[in-house]
């Protein structure tokens, strides 16, 4: 089985304007990543929308033989934790297009590719 890193670099807020934040920790293995706000419905990105985004494409990268790996982390804003999906590097550059392209399809609302 393949170790996939979590080491994370700075990277740039792109609300830096509308937040507090100017930057924030990204994984460096990152391709794709999602908010998560909690179980409650009424929540800006509630567990049972978010659940089945983030497996399709996870889902997809197992079809396609690629390790992965999920991490949570704090966003800027502190109601909202972010989940990463981690690939190991030499996987990185095609999951990347992966989630591109996923990020397309039709239903997508909440995951972003990195």
């Amino acid at each position: 089985m393949t170790k996939i890193s979590a080491k994370h670099h700075r990277v740039p807020n792109p609300d830096a304007a509308n937040s507090y934040a100017t930057s924030f920790w990204e994984p460096v293995n990152g391709c794709a990543g999602i908010n998560h706000s909690g179980d409650d419905p009424c929540s800006p990105f509630p567990t049972n929308k978010i659940k089945p985004e983030l497996s399709g494409f996870t889902k997809l990268l197992k079809e396609n033989g690629i390790p992965f790996r999920r991490i949570t982390r704090d966003s800027p804003d502190i109601f909202v934790k972010r989940i990463y999906v981690l690939v190991p590097p030499e996987n990185l550059e095609q999951a990347k297009e992966m989630a591109k392209e996923y990020r397309k399809m039709d239903g997508i609302r909440y995951f972003y590719a990195l």
